[in-house]
């Protein structure tokens, strides 16, 4: 079943055009087309719809969006790379131009830095910030623009233990893929913390 898009202006699911008359219907692949007088109207495929109720879910409570996307097969919840590879994902919504993830970064910024309350939660969100932070290129880039074009993809929350944990995925990594430039992961981190 698909529901069609709706704009700013549409209070209502049925398929009309501006008048009240039905629209005619012209399928597409993978989604259908309505035509009207004012020209096409592109229609969301259940998949699509799936997407956009799971991030609007996590943008109100990530572990929500989380569960809701898991449960419709999006994604596995219990492979923190396949969690990570959605979070880092992008896609073009409708009436948008450039490829966007839709995702509140105040709230990517939360849930990467969760530390769960057992210790498999503990670990989980550890490996999620791994995965999360792997998805990033940062051979041969300074740690100061490396740490400025991570942060640019999520809100780091004002919680100091919050803080050090990202940042500690981030020292790991970046210091992996830069081994001659400090000593250890360690100095990598306390460069990043005095960064921030």
């Amino acid at each position: 079943k698909n529901r069609r898009t709706r704009g700013a202006a549409d209070s209502f699911d049925a398929v009309m055009d501006i008048n009240g008359s039905p629209l005619t219907t012209t399928p597409t692949a993978g989604s259908e087309l309505f035509s009207s007088e004012f020209g096409p109207v592109q229609l969301e495929t259940e998949a699509e719809l799936v997407v956009r109720r799971g991030i609007t879910k996590f943008n109100v409570k990530p572990k929500d969006g989380i569960r809701y996307l898991a449960t419709h097969g999006v994604f596995d919840a219990t492979s923190p790379t396949e969690v990570a590879t959605f979070l880092c994902s992008r896609r073009i919504f409708k009436g948008r131009n450039e490829l966007q993830s839709g995702l509140s970064k105040k709230q990517l910024g939360h849930y990467l830095g969760a530390k769960g309350e057992s210790l498999a939660d503990e670990a989980f969100y550890t490996a999620l910030r791994r995965a999360f932070v792997r998805r990033s290129n940062f051979v041969s880039v300074e740690i100061d623009e490396a740490l400025r074009a991570w942060m640019t993809m999520f809100v780091l929350p004002g919680e100091a233990q919050v803080i050090d944990r990202l940042l500690q995925c981030f020292a790991e990594w970046w210091h992996e893929s830069n081994p001659d430039v400090l000593y250890n992961a360690d100095s990598a981190h306390i460069l990043a913390f005095g960064i921030m």
